[in-house]
């Protein structure tokens, strides 16, 4: 998970807050199930449709939240196990499209596919 130093969204806050995608966004489905296993109170303080957007609120000190390494950036703070939070590994992200599809849409399903297959992390 990613935060920003205390005072801002530290893990020590009750209720925990979170920045997260919109309900069926990236990562908000397994970060709230983690948080909730372990018991941890939490509330959403920041939510946007936009990577970038979510980016800029955990730098901000909005909240924490489960994003990709690759987008870590200045003012994020990688959170391990010494915060207590759970540690979430094993996220996969799965292309599926739906057979019948026009031109556009195979073209763009194979540009993700190569884009994931080129960047396997």
């Amino acid at each position: 998970m990613l935060g920003r130093q205390p005072p801002h969204a530290s893990p020590g806050r009750d209720p925990l807050p979170l920045v997260a995608f919109p309900v069926g966004g990236l990562y908000r489905n397994e970060m709230l199930q983690h948080l909730e296993v372990g018991g941890w109170r939490w509330r959403i303080g920041y939510s946007s449709a936009s990577l970038a957007s979510v980016c800029s609120a955990v730098a901000a000190g909005l909240g924490i939240s489960l994003l990709p390494e690759r987008v870590v950036q200045a003012g994020h703070v990688v959170l391990g196990a010494d915060s207590g939070l759970p540690a979430v590994q094993g996220v996969r992200l799965a292309l599926y499209g739906r057979n019948g599809m026009g031109a556009a849409g195979q073209s763009l399903q194979r540009q993700l596919w190569d884009l994931c297959e080129a960047n396997p992390r």
